[in-house]
């Protein structure tokens, strides 16, 4: 006896709805899914990223900072060093922050000088 198309259609839509069901309900370990955020969060090569933060007074607008952070993790040590270069606004294009570990400075092109930043300072 032959079956008819469409109760083999209806038991081949029953099979794959159980079965994608199934590896819905299955979820990753979550080993894996912290494993698979720290290598998003913490890159095991150097990166770069762009970032405009922008300060809010009473809802509006007041201000962007554009940043480019270079990034290059230290093999030895779990941690990393970043150079941090400021892009906008204009007055503040040049200056550089440089963070090595628990160990940050702070250059201003127009002091001509570096300056230690203490775990302190790095607070305010």
């Amino acid at each position: 006896m032959k079956a008819k198309p469409s109760i083999v259609i209806t038991f081949a839509l029953a099979a794959a709805l159980s079965t994608s069901a199934a590896r819905a309900d299955a979820s990753p370990p979550a080993a894996d899914i912290v494993a698979a955020a720290d290598k998003v969060r913490n890159p095991s090569q150097p990166f770069r990223v762009s970032l405009a933060l922008v300060e809010y007074q009473s809802g509006q607008s007041h201000g962007t900072t554009n940043l480019t952070v270079h990034s290059k993790p230290v093999a030895a040590t779990g941690q990393y060093r970043n150079i941090v270069r400021y892009v906008g606004p204009p007055r503040d294009v040049g200056k550089l922050v440089l963070l090595d570990a628990s160990r940050m400075w702070f250059y201003d092109p127009a002091s001509k000088a570096s300056i230690r930043i203490s775990a302190q300072q790095r607070l305010i």
